[in-house]
């Protein structure tokens, strides 16, 4: 049975090589300061729309915290959460915290390393977001974000 999605203080973005290293301890640190968190595993219900739930958990939150690791740009996912979370942010008083999981800004901003290699591997079945994709990944690597590793 679908869940409602209500109101939140944060939305997590995140490639699911992180989850278990860093994501659920985040989490659960965020919960404990008596933040509600979104976060796919615990707000998606087996017979959910999985993109629709994604649209109504960023929209219904007040932030977003990206984690960036070394395989995020190769998730279509989490490159289309960006690029929402990026246009909700224009739209209203949206608060984003890049975390760079053994990541330098430089590659997201720049598309280098495994951050191009994605874009080009994507450009072969989604060449009408790719640009869009890059767009976006360049506007957060504006931001200030905080390093870390392992």
């Amino acid at each position: 049975m679908a869940k409602e999605t209500s109101f939140c203080h944060v939305f997590l973005s995140f490639r699911g090589e992180t989850r278990n290293k860093f994501t659920c301890f985040l989490y659960e640190a965020l919960r404990a300061q008596g933040f509600v968190v979104f976060m796919d595993k615990t707000d998606i219900c087996v017979g959910d729309e999985v993109d629709l739930r994604i649209k109504e958990g960023i929209r219904n939150s007040m932030s977003a915290i990206i984690i960036f690791s070394q395989n995020y740009a190769y998730s279509t996912w989490c490159l289309d959460e960006l690029v929402l979370i990026l246009e909700h942010r224009k739209n209203s008083k949206y608060f984003i915290i890049p975390i760079l999981y053994e990541v330098e800004i430089r590659d997201i901003k720049y598309q280098l390393g495994n951050y191009g290699l994605a874009l080009e591997k994507h450009r072969e079945r989604h060449s009408d977001k790719v640009e869009k994709w890059r767009e976006a990944l360049v506007e957060v690597g504006k931001i200030l974000g905080d390093h870390v590793e392992g």
